[in-house]
């Protein structure tokens, strides 16, 4: 009767926020120095910048398909 969809956004916003505060705090807890962790940090977020416009550009893929089917 009532058809339920999977919550995709929520699901993919909650792994990216969890990946990026387990990623942040390991660095944290890290014993390194400031330049060393400020680096660091850098690095994990644009490595997470880079993962989010891949799916973004795998998502609009996909929204294009589905609206010129």
């Amino acid at each position: 009767m009532f058809e339920t969809k999977f919550p995709w956004t929520e699901v993919t916003i909650a792994f990216l926020l969890g990946a990026a505060t387990g990623a942040v705090t390991a660095l944290l807890l890290a014993p390194t120095s400031g330049k060393k962790l400020q680096k660091q940090i850098r690095n994990a977020v644009e490595d997470q910048v880079d993962n989010v416009e891949k799916m973004v550009g795998n998502v609009e893929k996909i929204v294009r398909k589905v609206v010129n089917v």
